[in-house]
């Protein structure tokens, strides 16, 4: 089954290849992926990642500075993805699927580099200070709004909490508040009347 990608998440991985090309690198990283979501403004990866304070600029210096000195590497050939970046692809598609989408987009790339905690996009994020599980539930909750949905909506329609899939470890060990809460399941101690 070929996996179709949205026209955003085509113009960052074509902006990461123009990226990588750019500083001289024979190679398409994760670094240069990273660069490319924040760059494409109609995605929505890019726009979680700028709200949070991650520019192009930012993430380029970092990469100038950290990754690989440009002026020292030369291309003899033309660039091609990383290991890391074809697996973060690949798990990109997963991560449409589990998530019910018909099209890759900009935000499953992301959710698949979150995924991957030892590659050079999720370090520059942590240098940036960025965190990886706050990062992930935001573009979570971005992709809700995207859907009309909300996790405290779903839970007052079914009388269930819903949880998202496909990321089992955020599942595992969080729980929504609000909408236990609204379900009367949460008990308060602070400010509770009568024990």
């Amino acid at each position: 089954m070929k996996t179709d990608y949205t026209q955003q998440a085509q113009n960052a991985i074509l902006y990461a290849g123009k990226i990588g090309k750019k500083n001289k690198h024979n190679y398409i990283g994760t670094e240069h992926l990273l660069v490319g979501l924040v760059k494409e403004s109609e995605g929505t990866a890019g726009m979680v990642l700028r709200n949070l304070g991650v520019s192009e600029e930012k993430l380029m210096e970092l990469i100038d500075r950290l990754v690989a000195a440009s002026s020292r590497t030369t291309i003899e050939e033309l660039p091609g993805y990383t290991p890391k970046t074809q697996k973060i692809l690949e798990k990109a598609k997963q991560e449409a699927r589990d998530l019910k989408s018909s099209q890759v987009g900009t935000e499953h790339i992301l959710l698949a580099i979150l995924s991957e905690v030892d590659c050079v996009a999720t370090r520059l994020l942590h240098t940036l200070g960025i965190g990886i599980q706050k990062l992930h539930a935001e573009i979570l909750h971005a992709i809700d709004e995207e859907n009309g949905t909300t996790q405290s909506d779903a839970g007052k329609k079914s009388g269930k909490i819903k949880t998202v899939q496909g990321t089992p470890t955020l599942d595992q060990y969080s729980r929504d508040l609000t909408a236990l809460a609204r379900l009367g399941r949460l008990d308060p101690v602070i400010g509770r009347e009568e024990e």
